[in-house]
């Protein structure tokens, strides 16, 4: 009777634990931007969606794959590394699992092959990027002065059936370390006036109305270099910025929709990654 009992009870601390597993985060839920006006969905953060044991086993297995793609030492020699996860690996691994369950839980859509998850890390500075900068930590290759955005773009550049995406920072970034994410179409919380976020948006919608999903300025066109300048000061400005920002914290997911409610496209989620100055940036 007592083994039974003792099975039982490890049997339902099991069961405990695969809940709590399960709704990690979900009574963490922020809601940074909402305008209801133009149906648009909600901006949500949510701390807490990995924990720093998951978060640190996503990043283990990233790591496999890019050694695997650059071979040991990548980390001096490539600026912007992309790991996917395969098929294999995601069904393997019980924290990509769960984190893909946990994903579907939040924005109702069930998990699919169409689309493999990722991480993505960027470096303070390379080899490479040393040699041919005279800005530490600038990005190679810029076009505008002090440029710390890489490009600024909306994440129907690849797939136009791209409903939904959910970021989720891997790694810790404090005031003066960059990294951060901005959305120049939303405003800051903090924001006193909304007139230079009221222009990115009418300009933004009218480069993804043209056709356009990602802004790097090396098309040579003077209106778009000016466009990503604007964007590159407010990454400089950080979390003083007019437009939303925000700061990477480990195991905090940003969930934001690409489409409206109506299913037509979301213009205001433009967003870019900010150039790290202090230590490597981490995401899936």
């Amino acid at each position: 009777m007592l083994e039974e009992r003792r099975a039982l009870q490890v049997e339902e601390d099991a069961s405990c634990e695969q809940r709590r597993r399960q709704h990690r985060g979900l009574d963490s839920i922020q809601v940074l931007d909402w305008d209801s006006r133009v149906f648009a969905l909600p901006l949500l953060q949510i701390q807490n969606f990995l924990s720093d044991e998951e978060a640190d086993e996503v990043i283990r297995l990233g790591h496999e794959e890019l050694d695997a793609q650059h071979g040991g030492g990548w980390e001096r020699e490539v600026a912007y590394g992309t790991a996917f996860f395969h098929y294999h690996q995601s069904n393997m691994s019980r924290v990509l699992v769960e984190l893909e369950d946990r994903i579907a839980r939040t924005t109702m859509i069930r998990p699919h092959p169409d689309e493999l998850p990722l991480m993505f890390t960027r470096q303070v500075s390379c080899a490479h990027a040393a040699q041919q900068q005279q800005i530490p930590g600038a990005i190679v290759g810029n076009v505008v002065p002090n440029q710390r955005v890489r490009n600024v773009h909306h994440d129907k550049n690849q797939r136009e059936n791209r409903v939904v995406t959910v970021l989720i920072y891997l790694s810790d970034s404090g005031e003066g370390d960059g990294g951060h994410t901005i959305f120049p179409c939303l405003p800051a919380p903090a924001a006193t006036t909304g007139a230079a976020r009221r222009s990115f948006s009418s300009k933004f919608k009218r480069l993804f109305l043209n056709g356009s999903r990602t802004l790097s300025g090396r098309g040579g066109r003077e209106e778009e270099v000016k466009l990503l300048a604007a964007c590159n000061e407010q990454c400089l400005l950080a979390h003083e910025a007019a437009v939303m920002n925000i700061r990477p914290q480990k195991g905090t997911a940003v969930i934001f929709w690409n489409v409206l409610a109506d299913g037509s496209p979301n213009f205001r989620v433009w967003h870019a990654a900010c150039q790290v100055c202090m230590f490597p940036y981490l995401a899936v």
